[in-house]
């Protein structure tokens, strides 16, 4: 409840002097009167607390749904684990969905959820998922397609169904265009069209092989077949290369640079991690909000495979 008043006040007078100074007769009459007025108000408000929300879901059978997990701070990640410790005792029901690579956030953040949760593997799409696409949808657009252009297609979406359906779009479309049958040509030439929705990623690839700050000395050169690349360069074209997969292992790591320098010179695991962690920081500068890469145990896990498409294919 609130209060308000306001006063008012009002002054009147003549000037008329009864004193006489030789010059005018001069005096004060002045007249105030005063005035108040006031009002009330009254404010009503319903609180939901958090516990109060939560008991409406226990006693309603409902299930309360975290998507994103691996989005949130991680301040609040811990709150919600211990929320959840003890919600969870109580009746509420609850799923947490997050990146395979950390799906053991909320225990790692609260131990105490360990025998109280459950770990469901969703598998990402299989090739003949992906391929699945391809075959129907052309087939409804009177399309022939082949088996090498379905299987390249499914390769290149990297186990993403909005990839493949955008891939096939743009496919579809260049060979309506062109009034061409598809073949690797056309599949190719769609997969660098799908490339430039994503131009976005290409300040955050200059800003990798650009590399961080450095001092007076200059970085190593690595010799290849294409010219010479710095460490940075060099590790962005082991990410890219064939196969294209999320999850690099530091053994996949090295057989890959291996197969890419023309030396037999080696890099040490310590070098390709530090590396690898320095790149990782520059992607968190450059683009704060893009959830791209995760290295732990000495794997490298590729989070967003629109960049891994990217790097293929601009």
């Amino acid at each position: 409840m609130t209060t308000g008043g306001q006063d008012t006040v009002a002054k009147t007078g003549q000037a008329q002097f009864a004193v006489n100074f030789g010059i005018a007769n001069m005096g004060v009459n002045i007249n105030k009167t005063n005035g108040a007025a006031f009002n009330q108000q009254l404010a009503m408000t319903n609180n939901r607390t958090e516990r109060q929300i939560i008991q409406y879901l226990i006693d309603n059978d409902k299930v309360l749904v975290i998507d994103d997990f691996h989005y949130v701070a991680r301040e609040m990640q811990m709150y919600i684990a211990r929320t959840l410790k003890t919600e969870l005792f109580n009746g509420l029901k609850a799923v947490i969905i997050s990146l395979p690579p950390r799906s053991d956030e909320a225990i790692i953040c609260n131990p105490d959820l360990i025998g109280r949760t459950t770990s469901i593997e969703i598998l990402p799409w299989t090739a003949d998922e992906l391929k699945a696409i391809a075959v129907k949808g052309f087939k409804l657009l009177g399309m022939p397609i082949g088996e090498a252009e379905e299987n390249l297609l499914a390769q290149e979406s990297i186990t993403s169904p909005q990839l493949m359906q955008e891939n096939c779009f743009q496919l579809a479309f260049a060979a309506m265009q062109k009034k061409q049958s598809i073949s690797l040509e056309p599949v190719h030439f769609a997969f660098k069209q799908t490339a430039r929705n994503y131009a976005h990623y290409e300040r955050l690839v200059k800003a990798i092989v650009q590399g961080p700050v450095q001092g007076i000395g200059r970085r190593k050169l690595y010799a290849l077949a294409q010219g010479s690349v710095d460490i940075y360069h060099l590790l962005l074209l082991a990410f890219k290369a064939d196969p294209p997969v999320t999850e690099l292992s530091m053994v996949t790591l090295k057989e890959r640079i291996k197969g890419l320098l023309l030396s037999k010179e080696l890099l040490s695991s310590t070098i390709i991690s530090a590396t690898i962690n320095k790149i990782i920081k520059i992607v968190e500068a450059t683009m704060p909000d893009l959830d791209a890469l995760e290295y732990k145990a000495q794997c490298l896990y590729i989070l967003d495979p629109f960049l891994l498409f990217y790097l293929r294919w601009k």
